[in-house]
């Protein structure tokens, strides 16, 4: 390694989520979950979307009981739609 030779296997970091990131994952309890479509999947997780909101038709499933701005899980339909 001292030699600047090439060895092993290189790991790199993971961007640390944000604050707000941290509070969803570790201080909340989540009320239900929303199977969304991958077309939604795909617009939720890009960054340069300027819409990130779910339609309607984007949603496949729902459990639980929730209202308006509660914490919800997010997850992929199973087997697409």
């Amino acid at each position: 390694v001292f030699q600047g030779k090439d060895v092993g296997t290189l790991f790199l970091a993971a961007p640390r989520p944000n604050k707000r990131q941290r509070w969803l994952t570790f201080a909340t309890n989540s009320q239900g979950r929303v199977e969304v479509s991958e077309a939604a999947k795909q617009r939720l997780l890009d960054p340069q979307a300027a819409n990130r909101s779910l339609l309607a038709s984007d949603i496949v499933r729902v459990e639980g009981h929730f209202a308006e701005r509660s914490v919800v899980e997010i997850l992929e339909a199973k087997g697409g739609c």
